[in-house]
């Protein structure tokens, strides 16, 4: 069968790679790619740049798997409720959780809940001594960003779960409010690959 719309394990295609920053050889295959809440899809025809290994394209020939594979997570978990919530952050730190969604090409640059999401998916697949070095510096970081006031109000909407986790995060963080730690992890999103790739992936299968 032959169609220039099917990919096949193998073929090597140019793509513009959000991690390199340009142009790259990427070569599709079967593999597993989270959804945004973080739930893997097993066997999604996607592009792998050559350079880096990070995720730069999915085939829509995968379009119904992925597609199914969200009918039946929402399908599992009928009555999960979104728990809404707004905090305030410095403008400037706004501007570069703005900037970081808008490079990545996301449908809505003002889903700074996608950071946060990207940050605690890092820390859930990390090990337990990175976690406890991750902790460690939220609880004592220091950047300039978080002495200007904060006068920008974010709206942000998690499932109970998460917001269980960040509130389980804040404690251990030792920190005073989760508002605080919400602005600590958009300050560290910047200097955390692990949590930058899954925001890369979180907007690339968001798409």
């Amino acid at each position: 069968m032959a169609s220039r719309h099917l990919f096949y394990p193998g073929r090597r295609v140019k793509a513009i790679c959000t991690k390199c920053k340009e142009i790259v050889t990427a070569t599709y295959g079967y593999g597993t790619v989270p959804l945004q809440d973080g739930t893997p899809v097993e066997g999604v025809m996607r592009a792998i740049c050559d350079r880096c290994g990070s995720l730069v394209a999915t085939a829509p020939q995968s379009t119904p798997l992925v597609r199914a594979a969200i009918e039946t997570r929402n399908e599992k978990r009928p009555h999960e409720r979104k728990e809404r919530t707004t905090v305030r952050i410095p403008r400037v730190l706004a501007d570069f959780a703005r900037w970081e969604l808008f490079e990545l090409k996301a449908p809505d640059p003002e889903r700074f809940d996608l950071l946060v999401k990207a940050f605690i998916m890092s820390l859930a697949r990390a090990t337990e001594k990175r976690r406890g070095h991750a902790i460690e510096k939220l609880r004592n970081l220091k950047d300039p960003v978080l002495e200007q006031p904060c006068d920008y109000l974010v709206a942000l909407n998690f499932s109970e779960q998460l917001w269980k986790y960040l509130k389980q995060l804040q404690l251990e963080a030792r920190l005073p409010s989760t508002s605080e730690l919400v602005r600590r992890i958009l300050v560290l999103m910047e200097r955390d690959q692990r949590a930058e790739d899954e925001l890369r992936n979180l907007v690339l299968i968001g798409h």
